[in-house]
């Protein structure tokens, strides 16, 4: 799928559900006619005061309504949907008739809408959203320390395409001995006819000058459904490789020749390079790089989730930039692609996990965990940047059966990258590649309780690749506005924590808790329900600590002295 329009304009939104909202509409309805409000997404189902507010206020189920017009010539195109965030389930409807539903407010979902649309008139759409926190959907079923807010808060696309189409290309590759490039991209096909034509599949990979440096095409068949091409290892040769230091990236122009014409095209862009998890260390390009970052939170004031694209990219510049980290972890979910997009092109490195807080539930909330790795994996798959795959849900119990799914999963999709998940005990059983925890034991006086040793924590007699995914944070938060002594004290905590992760060798890195101050449930955080646990607050203004994260650049770079 190619050129999709964006459909974030111009949409209706109601807080409440009304039945008799699925067979009433009309196209030239004023804003406030029958309660409706008109609206441009992304969009949170309800404005927020900065702090001392419930997560109930957003605990609704809400409706949302958008008019469109498919041109007449489009008839016999497919005509497909893409919601890339809608919290945290919804019902859609499509000129009245039901299209379908999904569970999960982080995952990207597409929905075909062909057979209930109208070319040349005007249609409606229709979407019953529910934004409660409901414990058939991750990352609910226990109280969370974040809100999750609700609406459709990340932009929607609409596709048109043939009868047979490109659904995704996952540019599968390996770097050589040598440092030479060897590809096989992995497309997929969905196709709503028997295909007996003769079809093939042709790439062409394209430097960010725009220069070619690589074409070849294959014969395939499609079949009628769901069904995809793994395609034989091609050599490439030299190419420039992605760096935190030199973030090169590429174009993967694939696209699809039934009969000798193109019937779709997909862009893929992504970068090439090398990435080992090891008891010794992270090494890029062969290179051993010590992870120093943080987490965040997607959240802002007043508007929670609903955030766009310019301000989406601009907190991975905030992190790689004012805060000169090397990493982010996607605590605890898949963020906006925008964000990803931009970590890629500035050498930001993503710990990208899936959706939870401590529940791990049944069979149903358990498939939406699958499901959710799918998505996770098979969406961002190009993403240079994203270096491991967070498949546990955060700080849960052990669960074997689950876990060793999640895992199994994730190495059938991607079988390159390490795996990982976010414990907070120690002897949690490794399923993974990487063994992740939340460690503050930092919050003595004493210097040496800085952090645990690896093999105190694990419990084995042997290192493995260790990550410290979270610290500091609630040990000790610390507001804007709080004395000097406190946030240097709080500077003087991330500083200690960094300096013995950066001098212990079986240890990849520490993550801060956290990025920025976040909103939460009032089981968490201070009396006005924030979690001050940030070394920026949540205008992304500097705190103290922040400078600490800043100082480490190279003095070539910048001279901070703060």
């Amino acid at each position: 799928m190619n050129n999709p329009i964006l459909l974030s304009n111009s949409w209706y939104f109601k807080p409440q559900f009304c039945q008799e909202d699925l067979s009433h509409f009309d196209a030239d309805a004023d804003a406030d006619c029958g309660g409706w409000q008109k609206v441009n997404l992304p969009h949170t189902v309800k404005e927020l005061p900065f702090n001392c507010f419930s997560h109930d206020e957003t605990a609704m189920i809400s409706s949302y309504r958008k008019d469109f017009t498919i041109p007449a010539e489009a008839a016999g195109k497919r005509i497909i949907l893409r919601f890339d965030g809608v919290m945290a389930y919804y019902d859609l409807y499509c000129n009245g008739i039901r299209i379908g539903d999904h569970r999960g407010g982080y995952s990207i979902s597409f929905a075909d809408i062909t057979d209930a649309v109208r070319y040349g008139e005007v249609n409606h759409l229709f979407l019953k959203v529910d934004s409660t926190e409901r414990n058939d959907i991750p990352p609910f079923g226990y109280i969370v320390d974040f809100l999750t807010y609700g609406g459709i808060y990340r932009d929607v696309f609409l596709y048109t395409t043939e009868q047979t189409y490109i659904s995704n290309v996952l540019a599968r590759y390996r770097l050589e001995e040598d440092w030479s490039l060897t590809i096989y991209p992995e497309v997929f096909f969905h196709s709503y006819e028997a295909v007996h034509h003769e079809t093939s599949v042709s790439f062409r990979l394209i430097r960010q000058d725009g220069t070619t440096v690589f074409t070849h095409t294959v014969s395939c068949s499609i079949s009628e459904g769901e069904s995809s091409l793994q395609t034989s290892p091609v050599s490439v040769g030299a190419v420039e490789l992605w760096d935190i230091d030199s973030p090169v990236l590429y174009t993967l122009e694939t696209e699809l020749l039934i009969d000798g014409h193109a019937a779709d095209s997909h862009f893929t862009k992504t970068g090439f390079r090398k990435t080992e998890c090891t008891s010794h260390g992270f090494f890029l390009n062969g290179r051993k790089i010590k992870l120093r970052g943080a987490n965040r939170h997607q959240c802002y004031p007043y508007v929670g989730y609903a955030m766009g694209r310019g301000v989406q990219r601009k907190d991975a510049e905030i992190i790689r930039y004012e805060m000169a980290c090397n990493t982010v972890r996607t605590s605890h979910y898949m963020q906006s692609q925008y964000f990803l997009d931009r970590c890629d092109e500035i050498g930001l490195l993503v710990f990208e996990e899936i959706p939870g807080w401590h529940y791990i539930g049944g069979e149903v909330y358990q498939n939406v965990v699958m499901n959710d790795v799918k998505m996770m994996i098979t969406m961002d798959y190009n993403h240079p940047s994203i270096f491991i795959w967070g498949v546990r849900l955060n700080e849960s119990n052990d669960c074997p059966e689950l876990y060793t799914r999640t895992n199994e999963l994730a190495k059938r999709l991607d079988p390159d990258r390490a795996t990982t998940g976010v414990r907070y005990f120690k002897g949690s059983e490794l399923k993974e590649d990487v063994y992740a925890i939340n460690d503050f034991c930092h919050k003595g006086p004493k210097r040496e309780d800085v952090l645990q040793s690896q093999r105190q924590v694990t419990g084995l007699d042997h290192d493995v690749p260790y990550l410290v995914s979270e610290f500091c944070g609630h040990v000790y938060p610390c507001k804007p506005w709080d004395n000097e002594n406190v946030r240097e004290e709080h500077a003087r905590m991330h500083a200690r924590v960094q300096s013995r992760a950066a001098c212990t060798d079986n240890i990849m890195g520490a993550l801060a808790w956290c990025a920025f101050d976040y909103q939460t449930h009032g089981d968490y955080g201070s009396g006005d329900k924030i979690c001050y646990h940030g070394v920026m607050d949540m205008f992304r203004m500097p705190k103290f600590a922040s400078y600490l994260y800043r100082s480490q650049k190279d003095p070539t770079e910048e001279i901070v002295l703060e």
